[in-house]
């Protein structure tokens, strides 16, 4: 017998429910405002953090190139240069 009650119970609330819920649908689509978009979590120190790895980058880019281009004018330096001959 219960499981009857429970089931003529749900028959009748069925049409309310479905009334709730296109009521709600409606409202929804009807309201124009835009939901809150969240912000990403990020702890204390972050930029701190990504700015101070963007500048090691740059830092070590600069040195790279320092040491790439005083190790090759060292070389072209060492090299030795042929004299040409004035024809005559």
């Amino acid at each position: 017998m219960p499981k009857s009650l429970a089931k003529l119970k749900a028959a009748s609330d069925a049409p309310q429910r479905e009334k709730g819920a296109i009521l709600r649908q409606f409202k929804s689509w009807m309201r124009k405002e835009k939901p809150e978009k969240r912000r990403a979590y990020r702890p204390r120190g972050y930029m701190t953090r990504k700015i101070g790895a963007a500048a090691f980058w740059l830092a070590f880019a600069f040195m790279f190139l320092v040491v790439f281009f005083s190790a090759i004018q060292r070389t072209i330096r060492q090299t030795p240069k042929r004299e040409m001959k004035e024809p005559s």
